[in-house]
């Protein structure tokens, strides 16, 4: 790493998990290259921006409008999904782009 280098190109492998909408990013190990390699986020909801997501749910002992019913707890920031993801388009993840080039056959065909 140089003072001097603006960006650096890595390859790594977005995987997302379409039965719960969770996301893991793995970096292939180079031997020898210097550099970190591995899981570089592991398998988990993302919000779309970069912020760690939280989730609302209303008080039982709030008053509730007669329309209103109690529910499972609503993200209060939205989530990648797979429209999110496709081959050319760039995302940002907590604060790092990625560039999407390339899909196996099955996500492509999924597309």
């Amino acid at each position: 790493h140089s003072s001097l280098e603006q960006k650096r190109t890595r390859t790594v492998n977005i995987n997302f998990f379409l039965e719960d909408g969770s996301m893991q990013i793995l970096e292939p190990r180079v031997p020898n290259s210097g550099l970190a390699q591995g899981t570089l986020l592991r398998r988990q909801m993302v919000p779309k921006s970069g912020q760690a997501a939280t989730t609302t749910s209303t008080s039982p002992f709030a008053p509730r409008s007669p329309s209103s019913r109690p529910g499972p707890r609503q993200p209060s920031v939205p989530f990648f999904t797979p429209a999110d993801l496709g081959v050319g388009q760039d995302v940002t993840i907590y604060g790092r782009t990625y560039h999407i080039y390339d899909a196996d056959a099955f996500t492509r065909d999924y597309y």
